[in-house]
């Protein structure tokens, strides 16, 4: 049980740094409109002449798209401990 936990562990990191540099790309790219990006994050950019404003919210995509990953994750480190050729 304590191996799933940590390959939980490292699902949700790799997970999180593709969720960061995903938003970081997006955030620069946009300007006076709406975007939701791969990962699910939808942000509201707003310029006027005295302020830049960003909103930001999550899209039911964004947890989907974590579960998916955590899923196949596991999947792929479960088959890999089944078949594992010992030499």
């Amino acid at each position: 049980m304590k191996s799933y936990l940590q390959q939980i562990t490292y699902a949700s990191l790799t997970w999180l740094l593709a969720f960061i540099t995903d938003s970081g790309i997006e955030l620069f790219q946009i300007y006076n409109d709406t975007r939701t990006t791969l990962m699910g994050l939808q942000i509201q950019n707003i310029d006027t002449k005295e302020t830049v404003t960003n909103f930001f919210s999550l899209t039911p995509r964004f947890y989907f798209i974590y579960l998916a990953v955590v899923f196949v994750w596991l999947s792929i480190y479960s088959l890999n401990r089944k078949y594992r050729v010992h030499a």
